[in-house]
Formats: structure tokens, C-alpha cells, sequence
């Protein structure tokens, strides 16, 4: 998952994405700036406009919703 979210973060072309986890939160990733995978892979830092982050372990992503652009 991680892989997949590093792919999209480095895209020469960023188009927004969304993270979703086991509890049904729904993390919006509308700039490359808002997120990031530290090294080892095992979680996702996400930040929001204000600049508070949230911390993701991997094992609570079940879905990667691609084509988030016309997302609220």
C-alpha cells in the first residue's frame, strides 16, 4: 500500500487522492505537500489545511480511491 501511495505522490502530474481506513475515515490528499511516507513503510503521515497531521498505520488502509478530484 505504501508502494502505491508513494507512486502517487510522485507522480510528475499529482492528481488528488484519498486514503481510506478499516473505520471508514476518509483522508482527501489534494496536494502532494499533504502527505507523506516515512521510511520503512509501515505508516502515512497526512496532513490537513490547518497543518494537524494524523498518522496512519498501513494496516488500517483497506482502500486508495484514485480518482478523487471531483471529491469535495
Amino acid at each position: 500500500m505504501t508502494e502505491q501511495i508513494r507512486n502517487l505522490l510522485g507522480r510528475a502530474r499529482f492528481r488528488p487522492f484519498e486514503i481510506v481506513t478499516t473505520d471508514g475515515e476518509v483522508f482527501r490528499i489534494p496536494t502532494v505537500d499533504h502527505a507523506h511516507v516515512p521510511p520503512g513503510g509501515f505508516r502515512v503521515v497526512v496532513w490537513d489545511d490547518r497543518g494537524v497531521h494524523s498518522t496512519i498505520s498501513v494496516r488500517h488502509i483497506v482502500r486508495i480511491n484514485e480518482s478523487a478530484e471531483d471529491a469535495a
